[in-house]
């Protein structure tokens, strides 16, 4: 009889020490799945950047304009982005934003006008792009 309680005392033990060690192991597994998650989120996201921004200028008198011209690309997945534009002259600022989609590996030209009144002094932009 002391025989068998020492087999089914090791049985239980050796049976707990792997139910224990596959718990392990699908926790672990939870763990990587989470890390991909977070790295996978990071993937489908927009990741935009600013390739270029041209100003001219066009107009006369009380119709004068500065018109920014912003390339920007998307170098990840498809999403929306927002493009906020920033022109200011003589210490007074004012700003403009597009809200646009764009698509994985593309670029896209956006043009933003703002109504000048000569202050005297060079006016200068400033661009940035963020996620919604």
């Amino acid at each position: 009889m002391a025989r068998a309680t020492r087999f089914l005392a090791l049985t239980i033990l050796v049976l707990s020490v792997i139910f224990a060690a596959g718990c392990s192991k699908i926790n672990t597994a939870g763990s990587a799945s989470a890390s991909q998650t977070t790295a996978s989120d990071d993937l489908s996201k927009p990741k935009p950047v600013i390739v270029s921004v041209d100003a001219t200028t066009s107009g006369m008198e009380d119709n004068y304009y500065a018109i920014l011209e912003v390339t920007i690309k998307n170098t990840g997945s498809d999403g929306t982005v927002i493009v906020t534009a920033t022109l200011t002259q003589a210490g007074q600022s004012r700003s403009s934003q597009m809200i646009t989609n764009i698509n994985h590996n593309t670029t896209q030209l956006l043009r933003f006008a703002f109504p000048l009144k000569w202050l005297g002094g060079d006016w200068t932009q400033n661009v940035v792009v963020s996620l919604p």
